[in-house]
């Protein structure tokens, strides 16, 4: 009986002319009704004879491939018991340039990469190997993720730190998970971490779990956003989005307390009509009260206040009307009362009457010095009035 020795040898880049083929890459979701389709394939001339095929996966803790099936003309020969038993094959013959490992019930372990080797004899007579790759992706869905906010009080204080914790089963390839918070009237979300650099890979069940703490300061802007997190990875087309937490209310105490004059300008007479409008912000809304000189100033026939006590009217008739004029902001919460206040300075002098309109006649002079008081009676007819 005479034996064939075939003799393969590895020749230099380029001397080659038969080319393989294989899908560079390929994601496959894991579940019973996923398949795996590896197709080698190759292009040869006349006078170049294929003698194997044969798919390889390479090892996850070394840099060598284990044999999973060699393909010869018209029959195959697995390798691998396991892949026997959740596969079938197509072998290349005269008709066909194509070796195809169809592999069903995938799991996780199939992830990897895998090689498909042609050995032929060239038109020399020697004996050739070359090979091409593909990476197989087995894909899970990222999992909703579970979100929490330390303290859960929904009412807090402006600068108040707050822990946010986000975990998943962020599924593969490449999965994280990221915290957001996000204003009720808005659909943007704003970024406060992400855990790129923390996730735990599991190969035994195909997952990878993803953790992140960290720690938010609150401030005014924050007050009615809600906050949350998103699991993703590659494979997923939208985020896992969790359930959200809020909206917070953030209490802070009054500030950028002003107070502004009308009309503006440096000096005023007895019977200028005044107006001071106090502004402020706070959460709870600001109560407001006025003082002049420390004396407190209520709605009265001389003094005028609306718009919440954030407006004082009123004409002057006196230069007693000169002093400080005060506006008190304050709000409480938490059983705590916050104030702040600003002042302005205000010179009310006497009435400037021209000469010219002192020149009255009348037959009892004394009329004249009656005057100021007729003005201050129109004065006070048109505060009522207007």
């Amino acid at each position: 009986m005479k034996m064939r020795v075939i003799i393969f040898y590895v020749l230099l880049e380029g001397v080659h002319t038969l080319a393989v083929t294989s899908p560079p890459e390929l994601n496959v979701s894991l579940g019973s009704d996923s398949i795996i389709l590896l197709n080698c394939s190759f292009e040869k001339k006349i006078d170049e004879n294929v003698y194997s095929i044969t798919w390889s996966r390479k090892n996850e803790t070394g840099d060598y491939y284990r044999r999973i099936i060699s393909y010869y003309q018209s029959y195959a020969v697995y390798l691998d018991p396991d892949m026997k038993n959740r596969s079938n094959s197509i072998t290349f013959d005269d008709s066909s340039t194509s070796a195809i490992l169809n592999i069903s019930k995938v799991q996780c372990k199939d992830d990897g990469q895998y090689r498909c080797t042609v050995e032929y004899i060239n038109y020399n007579g020697y004996g050739i190997e070359i090979s091409a790759y593909t990476a197989v992706h087995i894909q899970v869905m990222a999992e909703i993720p579970e979100f929490s906010i330390k303290p859960a009080k929904t009412t807090l204080k402006e600068n108040t730190a707050v822990n946010l914790s986000c975990s998943a089963n962020v599924g593969r390839p490449g999965g994280m998970v990221t915290i957001w918070k996000q204003s009720i009237s808005s659909d943007v979300q704003f970024q406060l971490g992400n855990s790129s650099s923390s996730v735990i890979i599991d190969n035994g069940n195909c997952s990878a779990h993803a953790n992140l703490l960290t720690t938010y300061n609150l401030n005014r802007s924050d007050n009615g956003f809600i906050f949350g997190c998103t699991s993703k990875n590659r494979h997923t087309p939208e985020s896992a989005q969790s359930t959200d937490v809020g909206p917070r209310s953030i209490f802070y105490g009054p500030s950028n307390i002003s107070i502004e004059l009308s009309p503006q300008k440096h000096g005023f007479h007895v019977g200028d009509r005044i107006r001071l409008t106090c502004s402020s912000d706070g959460n709870p809304r600001s109560t407001f009260q006025w003082t002049l000189n420390f004396t407190e100033i209520i709605d009265s026939e001389k003094y005028h206040l609306s718009d919440q006590n954030t407006t004082l009217e009123f004409f002057a008739d006196s230069i007693t009307d000169s002093g400080y004029y005060h506006c008190f902001a304050s709000n409480s919460f938490n059983g705590n009362l916050y104030n702040n206040n600003d002042k302005l300075m205000l010179v009310v002098q006497d009435m400037k009457i021209s000469p010219s309109s002192t020149r009255i006649w009348c037959p009892n002079t004394k009329l004249i010095h009656l005057f100021p008081f007729l003005v201050y009676i129109f004065r006070k007819w048109q505060l009522l009035v207007f």
